[in-house]
């Protein structure tokens, strides 16, 4: 059965995501640098920024 045609970006959203936990996991800064626009923000759901 051939892939479906949003296979491929799935997958590599899923990969993007999964490597911005685990720096976020292992404190690593330089990972998150790479990954992040200088404009992205995290906003907790306490609403802590």
């Amino acid at each position: 059965m051939p892939a479906s045609p949003d296979e491929n970006p799935r997958n590599e959203v899923l990969a993007a995501y999964r490597a911005h936990l685990r720096a976020m996991t292992d404190g690593d800064t330089d990972t998150l640098d790479d990954l992040l626009d200088d404009g992205f923000t995290l906003t907790h759901i306490t609403g802590y920024q």
